[in-house]
């Protein structure tokens, strides 16, 4: 099984809805999570990365970012959820990443930060890495 970490702004309420829903449809549970802030990230991630505002995709070697980042994460999903993984592709990514960037750019002003962390249950938690 490949160790796939799905990095995210654990102030943005986006990015936790966004954890929160991933985790519904990652039957298999390959997903674990960690903020851009930890140590793994630092550790993990290229420089570039930690400062972006875009989630972080590390699967084995590889990092995706942005729109790439999202259709990698629909490639592991499963559930209704699959249906929108091959339009996905229809979709270029330098135009999935300006409308990424566009939400990315506005979420605080759109929407409350959060203190912390809002995962949703106990088995999430487990898998999440906030140090």
């Amino acid at each position: 099984m490949k160790n796939i970490i799905l990095f995210f702004d654990d102030e943005c309420i986006i990015c936790n809805n966004a954890v929160n829903f991933i985790d519904r449809y990652d039957n298999k549970k390959v997903f674990h999570y960690s903020t851009t802030k930890t140590t793994l990230a630092k550790n993990l991630l290229p420089e570039f990365t930690l400062n972006t505002d875009s989630i972080v995709l590390k699967e084995s070697d590889d990092i995706f970012i942005k729109y790439a980042a999202v259709k990698r994460i629909l490639s592991h999903l499963n559930g209704w959820i699959k249906v929108f993984y091959y339009p996905s592709f229809l979709i270029p990514n330098f135009i999935g990443d300006f409308f990424y960037d566009l939400v990315a750019k506005n979420r605080y002003r759109y929407f409350k930060k959060v203190e912390s962390c809002s995962l949703v249950n106990d088995d999430l938690k487990k898998r999440v890495y906030l140090e």
